[in-house]
């Protein structure tokens, strides 16, 4: 499926007052994104980013979880030596 996506990001870096915003390309989304006209070209270059973006990711499956932190290996806490005869530990 074409996007016309990037040809919106242009538009919107360089500003819809001096650049006209893209035509929509010929498939189903730039059918449908053609139909969309605010009162400014701003608002309109917005909502036909919302529709393609809207478009673009329908359908698509999540990313798979992140494999869990590798912890280092458990460390046995050590006992303490007893203390020799006759002393005392205070």
């Amino acid at each position: 499926m074409p996007s016309d996506l990037p040809a919106l990001l242009s538009a919107a870096l360089i500003g819809t007052e001096r650049a006209p915003l893209p035509t929509p390309g010929p498939d189903a989304t730039g059918q449908a994104a053609a139909r969309i006209n605010r009162d400014d070209p701003a608002g309109t270059l917005l909502a036909r980013a919302a529709l393609l973006t809207l478009a673009a990711t329908a359908g698509r499956q999540p990313d798979p979880p992140a494999p869990p932190p590798t912890l280092p290996p458990a460390t046995r806490a050590r006992k303490p030596r007893p203390a020799p005869r006759g002393t005392s530990r205070t």
